[in-house]
């Protein structure tokens, strides 16, 4: 997502501290905002990467040093991973 960002931004754009500081974060909603990714445009659309969105989006900087479940585990990776409807696929189409 923030691939996404770095594509949408100019050099001089980050003159402006406010809109660097709400980039340089690991919070995928407010990312995507940044990014011009309407998530609920998507999630009406597709129901499938709304559910895999709701399994990604919380997702954040500390989260690979939290104990998860195998099963939990293999839901991220498939909700980011899925090759019809992941989180994934579907950034990439802006990035």
């Amino acid at each position: 997502m923030k691939a996404c960002v770095a594509k949408l931004t100019k050099a001089e754009d980050f003159h402006d501290k406010d809109l660097a500081n709400k980039t340089f974060t690991h919070d995928l909603e407010n990312l995507a905002k940044y990014a011009h990714f309407d998530v609920r445009q998507h999630s009406t659309a597709d129901s499938a990467f709304a559910a895999n969105w709701a399994q990604v989006k919380d997702w954040d900087e500390t989260s690979p040093y939290e104990t998860h479940t195998q099963v939990e585990a293999e839901q991220m990776i498939k909700a980011v991973q899925d090759p019809a409807h992941g989180v994934m696929l579907c950034i990439r189409r802006y990035w």
